[in-house]
């Protein structure tokens, strides 16, 4: 199994799709825990979902820079 490149498009999307989905759920748990009235919960879980969020931020950056490099058949 040939190791995955961090540089293509194709794991640039991925990427992006797993960090905006680990963001999602942590929003998720987070309101859920705020709609049911569990503020000691909640408070334990904004950090883990500004993490997450962090993360996602990075990747975007990454996706973006991966995006502007030229096609292997135009270099």
């Amino acid at each position: 199994m040939n190791p995955i490149d961090p540089n293509t498009i194709d794991a640039a999307r991925e990427a992006r799709r797993r960090a905006y989905a680990e963001y999602q759920r942590s929003t998720r748990a987070w309101h859920a825990a705020k709609d049911i009235g569990r503020q000691i919960e909640a408070d334990a879980l904004v950090q883990p979902m500004r993490a997450a969020y962090r993360r996602y931020e990075l990747v975007v950056i990454h996706h973006n820079a991966v995006m502007e490099l030229p096609c292997p058949e135009e270099a």
